[in-house]
């Protein structure tokens, strides 16, 4: 315990901090942070929006704000942030698969951090049109082959 007087007023202290109002601020905790819900999309899409979010309890004083940090934790290649210090930007992937995403807030003292997954499904090829395909085929009227005529043979269509 410290013990300290100022004129008529003795004021002692433990562990906690206290405000200029003398209210009681209390040890520093890490901040809470909420990397936002996992997402899922397919191919062509290439990326979307992160919506993540901490809560600090305002120790230390200094800094007084939140430094934020998205990163990829694992996924087929590195997740591109438009800005990985917001915790609300967008991103673009590589390739299809499945990514983790670790967004971590700093309150000056201490880290917090929270991971959200993607998942990216390949692009399903496209139905056909409907138009039929041919093939060609070429074949004898008959057994009776000429070679001095050079093999009359026909043509026969087939479509699938």
């Amino acid at each position: 315990m410290t013990t300290a007087t100022w004129g008529d007023a003795t004021v002692t202290w433990g562990d906690a901090l206290f405000a200029w109002d003398g209210s009681e601020i209390g040890a520093n905790e890490a901040p809470v942070v909420d990397a936002g819900s996992d997402q899922a999309f397919t191919l062509p899409t290439e990326g979307g929006t992160l919506a993540g979010s901490a809560t600090d309890d305002g120790v230390p004083v200094s800094p007084g704000s939140l430094t934020y940090l998205w990163e990829t934790v694992s996924g087929p290649g590195p997740v591109t942030f438009v800005d990985d210090t917001d915790p609300e930007t967008d991103y673009t992937v590589p390739a299809a698969g499945t990514y983790v995403l670790q967004l971590s807030a700093y309150d000056g003292e201490l880290t917090g951090t929270d991971t959200m997954s993607i998942v990216v499904t390949p692009a399903t090829p496209a139905a056909s049109s409907g138009s039929a395909k041919k093939l060609g085929c070429l074949g004898f009227l008959d057994d009776s082959y000429d070679d001095t005529v050079g093999g009359l043979g026909v043509g026969a269509g087939f479509e699938y």
